[in-house]
């Protein structure tokens, strides 16, 4: 029971762990406020014109489509819930080999992506999807970055404001716990523990080697365990300007956060990069959920994104880009 308390205390004092509707409420009273002064309380789809609503109910394909095809992986596009059977023939067709990553064209926080390993793993992912998705070869690359960038629509001025390095749910074994019992020990860790005994019960009873790294999970999405790091200091002129290059055959794309992998800082900087996903105007400046990061710097930060992607709306507006009404944006965002 004791055990119990100490975990709900350090989720509740960390609002990494909050309720996105708690988390986001003074955030929403801010954006109704913007909303009254635009007089729409659509003025944030303004922002993106190349994505549908700006980046709400939105094609995943098609966005990383308008990229060049030097910085994205190797993706295969199916518009429409397709058989296990077809989907292997394709792949056979491509020489594509497991593992690859699958994800469906719409969705957010990471909802619906899996890595798969062999083809009864995509068997069993298609018997309970429907829908477009996409498949995309698995990148072994060591870093994988979220990088929150915008650019003014008038002036054209550009910046990096985020940079979100992820670490994976790793443990390191003591020769002595079982898996299970070195996620007990973790108060982040045990989190994942129902979940793995769902998918990997075997797993759990291993015992590791002292000093052996196993990575649990590959997906780097926080609610399965992963770390953000802040890594704001690595931000320069040459990364805004690769970002410029990047965006460059985007028409209509001025605010948004790039998903990444890259082998190094240094690599990024010089435009070495796999761009796996691009978010739009939902998109987090994921830093402030660094472990530590303090709750005012957090919603200042956040505002700080707000107020851009305000300005950069009503940039649009002025350059004759028109507010959607709100049931074209209700559509959008039931699909979503």
């Amino acid at each position: 029971m004791l055990i119990r308390w100490r975990y709900f205390l350090h989720r509740l004092v960390r609002f990494e762990y909050w309720d996105m509707k708690v988390f986001y409420f003074p955030v929403a009273i801010y954006l109704l406020y913007l909303a009254a002064k635009a007089r729409s309380l659509t003025f944030f789809a303004a922002a993106n014109p190349a994505m549908r609503m700006g980046g709400v109910g939105y094609s995943k394909y098609a966005i990383l489509s308008a990229i060049d095809s030097q910085f994205v992986p190797p993706t295969l596009f199916f518009p429409v819930a397709t058989s296990a059977s077809t989907v292997l023939a394709r792949l056979e067709q491509e020489q594509w080999q497991f593992p690859l990553i699958i994800k469906p064209d719409m969705g957010e926080r990471g909802q619906g992506v899996e890595r798969l390993i062999n083809r009864q793993e995509l068997e069993q992912y298609l018997q309970m999807f429907s829908g477009a998705f996409m498949l995309q070869k698995f990148l072994t690359l060591p870093i994988e970055l979220g990088v929150f960038y915008h650019r003014f629509p008038i002036n054209g001025k550009s910046a990096i404001t985020s940079i979100t390095r992820k670490h994976f749910l790793t443990l390191e074994g003591t020769g002595k716990h079982t898996v299970a019992q070195l996620l007990e020990k973790s108060p982040r860790y045990v989190l994942q523990l129902e979940r793995f005994r769902q998918k990997q019960p075997d797993l759990l009873q291993k015992i590791l080697p002292k000093g052996e790294q196993l990575r649990l999970e590959p997906i780097g999405n926080h609610c399965r365990g992963t770390i953000f790091l802040d890594a704001r200091q690595h931000i320069s002129p040459e990364m805004v300007a690769v970002f410029d290059q990047i965006v460059q055959p985007m028409q209509g794309f001025y605010y948004g956060r790039f998903d990444l992998k890259t082998e190094s800082f240094e690599a990024l900087q010089r435009g070495q990069l796999q761009i796996m996903e691009v978010n739009g105007v939902a998109s987090e400046a994921a830093h402030i959920y660094q472990p530590g990061y303090s709750l005012r710097r957090a919603y200042s930060d956040v505002f700080q994104h707000i107020s851009i992607l305000n300005r950069i709306a009503h940039e649009n507006k002025q350059l004759g880009f028109e507010y959607p009404s709100l049931k074209t944006f209700w559509q959008a965002f039931k699909k979503r």
